[in-house]
């Protein structure tokens, strides 16, 4: 996996905070019958201005047009995400997972 994309509302306080400091890091927390785990991506966040990138994006998503009016609505703001380290906590076997992506 070397890059992801993200949506979000341009004027959330996360997309001011990537505008001063792109290091990024997302938490998902799945839950299962032996517990909660956890998955946390360490990445590089972009914000993408290219207009033919963000047609294309804003085309794939099914649900785009209930948050935004178009691809160039100014309260859409795409993200590229390049991350760079996968730690995983299992909550199976309770061990710790880390991959590196170069």
């Amino acid at each position: 996996m070397k890059k992801m994309w993200l949506t979000s509302k341009t004027g959330w306080q996360k997309i001011a905070q990537i505008r001063q400091n792109n290091k990024v890091e997302l938490t998902v927390a799945p839950r299962t019958e032996n517990g909660t785990g956890s998955i946390r991506i360490t990445a590089i966040a972009h914000i993408i201005e290219d207009p033919v990138i963000r047609e294309n994006l804003a085309a794939a998503i099914p649900w785009f047009k209930q948050y935004w009016f178009g691809e160039d609505d100014p309260d859409f703001t795409l993200l590229r995400i390049e991350p760079s380290r996968i730690l995983y906590d299992n909550p199976y076997d309770g061990k710790k997972y880390t991959v590196e992506i170069p």
